[in-house]
């Protein structure tokens, strides 16, 4: 009848609302573990001044500020990766109406492909990764550097 179909429509739209707001939410989680997985960045540059015998307030050269910011980037998308990787699949479900959330799909995922099925795709995105995170390290580290020389000279 005509109030059941309403019903269920309605059902499925409450349905497709939650999945955006499920969407949206790990969406943010996966920003907020990359956030936490820039202190990882910020540490890898760290260890390789030190690793290099300077102290961490010197000036590096830019080869150096590039190879930081590239091994910085590769370390977060090694550790972040099997996070996207799970909140990529529940988008992808939740536009067919299979969603069952996060452990859900990640516990599905491992029994069903493996825990390397994690990590599908993962080099293309490291070589993008490791060329991006250098490229962005060393120009914010240049721009940081021009700035503070700005504020310095008045």
């Amino acid at each position: 009848t005509i109030r059941k179909q309403l019903r269920s429509d309605a059902g499925q739209g409450a349905a497709k609302i939650w999945s955006v707001i499920e969407s949206i939410s790990l969406s943010l989680a996966a920003a907020l573990a990359a956030g936490r997985c820039g202190a990882v960045c910020e540490g890898v540059w760290e260890r390789r001044v030190l690793a290099m015998g300077r102290s961490v307030e010197e000036e590096l050269g830019p080869i150096s500020l590039l190879l930081s910011g590239c091994f910085g980037g590769s370390c977060l998308w090694i550790a972040v990766y099997p996070v996207d990787c799970v909140k990529s699949r529940i988008q992808v479900l939740s536009m067919a109406g299979k969603q069952t959330g996060f452990m859900g799909t990640f516990a599905n995922i491992v029994k069903n492909e493996g825990i390397f099925a994690l990590y599908s795709g993962l080099k293309p995105t490291m070589i993008h990764a490791f060329l991006a995170s250098g490229a962005l390290f060393l120009a914010y580290e240049c721009s940081r550097k021009l700035m503070m020389n700005q504020i310095d000279s008045y």
